[in-house]
């Protein structure tokens, strides 16, 4: 990531900006009650760009502490950073990656005109634009890119000052809502992954190499091996307001696969009574589904040691997918394969009951940022090793959560 990257090329940066174009037209007054809902999602999709941004500067930090220097800008860096923020920010949706955009010529400091018809979110996008082309003309040279001379921390940088100045404006904006639609208490979103993997091998042993009644069809197996994997994944995200689950979105699937090859000899004829032959066999099955709902959820604090306990359990999901499976006879009696398909539908149970603790930062009270990775392999029968085979299970669960207090006025 970030790897240096000097070769001239005339590209146009895409900036995404925040998430969810207000669908109200034609309003050209300051925010009011009907803008809350976007706007609150504005500045859940601002903070995770943000976090993002500065878990980047921290990856900077490490590429760049065995060269030392400063890291070179690149526009493959920059790439995966701005793919970075739009994974994080559509994670943020309930419906689709409805985004706004702009587009900065690093040139002329020119952008083209993509900013929503409401007037308030078009406050808050201008915002944002308006940080990127403070540095865009200070350090605009004809010809040139003005970030041609900028390190990826500078980008990173700039990038940051202008989501926090476009936080800063949305956070006045539902401050000056009336009281009876203004926010109050804990928003924001929790998300979750969890990915369960089994993998198993094993050897298949021959049989006794004698055919005492020979017959068409009958073999003799000299070995051969057999390998199943499946995979279980599961992805939810929560919307948090007033403390509460207010919405969720799931996602999961489920995934099989195997393969089979067996190697032996087969009695076809008088003529041909020991054939060699080898047994082939591949299956496979993909189902996944989504759907929006409401989790159990649960935010909870302990004054006595400022400690804070998020908890979630998601629904099932109805998933949709199909299942083949193919076959051959290689030698033998003579070569042969088949193949067939089938439609399958199925229900993919909820994870377990999940939780993360933490600790408030006194330094920042109304905010509860962070990320977790567990790994929760079984310890007995994660993995074992049999005479003819071994199993290898694996179970990871992500979490990231990014809750705001909005103290009523």
């Amino acid at each position: 990531m970030f790897a240096p990257d000097r070769t001239p090329k005339l590209i146009v940066i895409v900036f995404f900006l925040l998430i969810c174009v207000s669908s109200i037209h034609g309003q050209d007054q300051p925010c009011g009650c009907p803008d809350k809902e976007t706007l609150l999602k504005k500045l859940v999709s601002t903070r995770a760009a943000i976090g993002v941004l500065e878990r980047n500067l921290d990856v900077i930090s490490r590429l760049e502490k065995p060269i030392g220097r400063p890291l070179d800008f690149s526009e493959e860096g920059l790439t995966e950073l701005l793919q970075s923020i739009a994974d994080s920010q559509k994670e943020t949706q309930v419906s689709g990656p409805d985004s706004s955009f702009s587009l900065l010529n690093p040139i002329d400091c020119s952008i083209s005109d993509q900013r929503a018809e409401n007037e308030c979110i078009r406050k808050v996008e201008s915002r944002f634009l308006d940080a990127l082309l403070q540095q865009c003309r200070s350090r605009q040279t004809p010809g040139r890119r003005f970030y041609e001379n900028f390190t990826m921390r500078e980008v990173v940088n700039l990038q940051i000052a202008a989501h926090k100045a476009a936080e800063a404006l949305i956070l006045d904006s539902l401050n000056s809502l009336p009281a009876d639609c203004r926010p109050n208490g804990w928003f924001g979103y929790v998300a979750y992954k969890r990915v369960h993997t089994i993998i198993s091998s094993k050897a298949i042993a021959p049989t006794p190499d004698s055919i005492t009644r020979p017959g068409a069809g009958i073999s003799i197996t000299t070995g051969g091996n057999e390998v199943v994997g499946t995979k279980n994944t599961y992805t939810g995200t929560i919307f948090v307001e007033g403390g509460r689950a207010s919405k969720a979105k799931g996602g999961a699937s489920t995934s099989f696969n195997s393969s089979k090859t067996v190697s032996g000899r087969v009695y076809c004829s008088p003529k041909k009574p020991d054939e060699s032959v080898v047994q082939t066999e591949a299956r496979r099955s993909f189902v996944e589904g989504e759907r929006d709902g409401l989790p159990e959820f649960g935010l909870g604090f302990d004054p006595s040691d400022n400690s804070y306990r998020i908890s979630m359990k998601f629904f099932s999901i109805e998933a949709n997918g199909d299942s083949s499976t193919t076959s051959s006879n290689s030698g033998g009696c003579g070569d042969k394969s088949s193949e067939h398909s089938n439609v399958l539908k199925t229900r993919i149970n909820s994870p377990e009951y999940h939780f993360v603790e933490g600790l408030l930062d006194p330094n920042s009270p109304d905010y509860l940022e962070g990320s977790r990775t567990e790994d929760r392999t079984p310890i007995i029968g994660s993995s074992g090793q049999a005479e003819n085979g071994s199993t290898r299970i694996t179970i990871e669960i992500t979490t990231r959560w990014m809750l705001r207090r909005f103290p009523q006025r």
